[in-house]
Parts: structure tokens; C-alpha cells; sequence
């Protein structure tokens, strides 16, 4: 099976052919390209409605040509890509500037020869503030408006399992019942008229939450072609790599192999490199990738 991690913080706009190559070194066949390094999580929370991706379409191309290049030299490609987000907030004029940027990523990501772009789907801050109702109408107004670029650009659009914390208590958030993601992903592809619509299955969200990733992947289904690989203590959302927390790693296998899944294992493990120095990179991604590879080869080896 082939594996993937987050392309942050190991590539940067300084010298993108740099993190390609340590990337290759260490082993991963492609990336989880991170839009959001542009258009960060503060910037949007705070209201930036004038950001990167203000500028016209041709100048973000133009931005992230060198990315592509190195991608073309090192053959370390975009397997998927992480849109900006929080894709809601209460600020309609930001909102509209997230769909804007989420557009433009998803123009670029024909230069990365990139199929797959994970968008979170919107959910309040608040769990109380937004019933089932409300929010499957602001997800598929939201999504619906992606639906044309999906299919200019060959580009399929891939919901997550969420999770919010609120006042020192974590909540199950939205898609996080796959019963709920599986009929998002459905309605949209029925709205689409085509399949530009998939899931990507987050295993440190659904560890925080308690859920059981067996059952979980198993009601998911076929639906899943991207993976957000990660642990945690079971408290934090804390990106650390498989085998450093609590989660089920023998229950994820299994799910794994309940739904024959043969596309990339990708982590989302950057976290991890917050605390190991930088002379220590390309071993702790090393062993990353010999815990990316492992889980890959059990699940194959049904």
C-alpha cells in the first residue's frame, strides 16, 4: 500500500524542493498537500476576508508552480489536499471568502495531478446552537456550490469526521455518525448527477469521540477513499503518530480490511514534529512511514 503524510511543515514556499526530497528520502510516495499554510485557522476565525487567495486565480497558480515542479522531480505527488478551514463561521462575508479560496485550491490542484481535496463540512462552535436540520441545509448549500468546479476540474470533494470541544468537554460534531456522513455523501452525489462526492475517515477524531473505528469503517463503507492517520491521548486533538496514544489500531486494520481499502494510508501526524528538533527530522519520519507501511501491509494482508 502506498503511503502519505501532511506535506506541513516539512514543505514551505523557501525551498518546496527541499521538503519533496526529504519527504522521498524517508519513504512516502506522495503528500496530503496543506492549502491551509495560506490561508491559516486564526485568519479565518478572525475574519480575513482579504487573504492569499483574494488574488486572481492566475497569481495562485503562479505561487504554486514551484510546488508542482518539485513534485514533477522528486515523482512525490498530491495523492489529496487539505482545503482551508473552518469552512463556517458566523461571519457571512468570511464564509463567502472560504468558498472562494477552496475554489482556487481546487483549480490548482490539476497542476499537482492531485484527485482528491478534503473540505471539512460546516458545524458551529456552539452544539447547541445548530440542530440536524440546520446544519444538513448549510452543508449542502455549501457543498452544492463546490459541485461545478468539482467536475471542471476532475477534482472529487471529501468530507471528515468532526469533533468540537466547548467549554472543556468534547462533542461529537458533524459526519462523526457515519450513519449521517453516509447519507451526506449520497445526497450530494445525487444533487451532483456524478461521484464528486467521498469521505475521509479522520481515526484520531474518532478516538477523541469514543467511536468504534471497526464499526464505524465497516458502516462507512466503499465510500472512504482518503485517510486522515493520527493519535491522541483520547482527550486532544493531538496529531501524533499511530501507536503514540490510545487509539484501536487492531479495530482500524480490521475496518481496513472489512471494506477491501486499496487506496493511500496517508497521516496526519505533524504534531508530532512541533517537539523533535530539526537535526531529527528524517529519522522521526522514518519511523512514521515504518508505522504507515506496517499498518498498510496488515491491512493488506487479508
Amino acid at each position: 500500500m502506498k503511503i502519505s503524510i501532511l506535506s506541513h511543515p516539512f514543505v514551505n514556499e523557501n525551498n518546496p524542493l527541499e521538503g519533496f526530497k526529504l519527504l522521498q528520502n524517508a519513504g512516502f510516495d506522495f503528500v496530503d498537500f496543506s492549502f491551509f499554510t495560506q490561508l491559516p485557522y486564526d485568519e479565518v476565525v478572525n475574519g480575513h476576508t482579504e487573504n492569499f487567495f483574494s488574488r486572481p486565480l492566475r497569481d495562485v497558480k503562479d505561487f504554486y508552480r514551484p510546488y508542482a515542479e518539485a513534485m514533477k522531480e522528486t515523482g512525490v505527488f498530491a495523492h489529496q489536499c487539505h482545503a482551508p478551514f473552518p469552512s463556517y463561521t458566523p461571519n457571512d462575508a468570511m464564509n463567502e471568502a472560504i468558498c472562494t479560496a477552496i475554489e482556487k485550491c481546487m483549480a490548482v490542484c490539476v497542476d499537482m495531478r492531485c484527485k482528491f481535496i478534503v473540505v471539512h463540512p460546516y458545524f458551529s462552535a456552539y452544539p447547541q446552537r445548530m440542530d440536524g436540520e440546520t446544519r444538513w441545509r448549510l452543508n449542502k448549500e455549501f457543498y452544492t456550490r463546490l459541485i461545478p468546479c468539482a467536475k471542471e476540474y476532475g477534482v472529487e470533494i471529501c468530507l471528515e469526521n468532526m469533533f468540537i470541544e466547548y467549554r472543556g468537554r468534547l462533542y461529537a460534531s458533524a459526519c462523526s455518525d457515519m450513519d449521517e456522513a453516509a447519507l451526506y455523501v449520497d445526497r450530494l452525489n445525487d444533487i451532483a448527477g456524478f461521484e464528486c462526492f467521498s469521505f475521509c475517515y479522520d481515526t484520531g477524531h474518532q478516538t477523541i469521540i469514543g467511536k468504534d473505528m471497526r464499526e464505524n469503517i465497516r458502516r462507512m463503507g466503499k465510500r472512504i477513499h482518503t485517510l486522515h492517520v493520527h493519535d491522541n491521548d483520547g482527550y486532544r486533538d493531538q496529531h501524533m503518530g499511530p501507536f503514540m496514544g490510545v487509539g484501536d489500531w487492531d479495530a482500524f486494520i480490521q475496518g481496513m480490511q472489512a471494506i477491501q481499502y486499496s487506496g493511500v494510508l496517508n497521516l496526519e501526524s505533524g504534531a508530532v514534529f512541533r517537539w523533535s528538533p530539526r537535526e531529527i527530522w528524517p529519522q522521526t519520519l522514518s519511523l512514521l512511514a515504518a508505522a504507515a507501511r506496517y499498518l498498510g501491509d496488515r491491512i493488506e494482508a487479508r
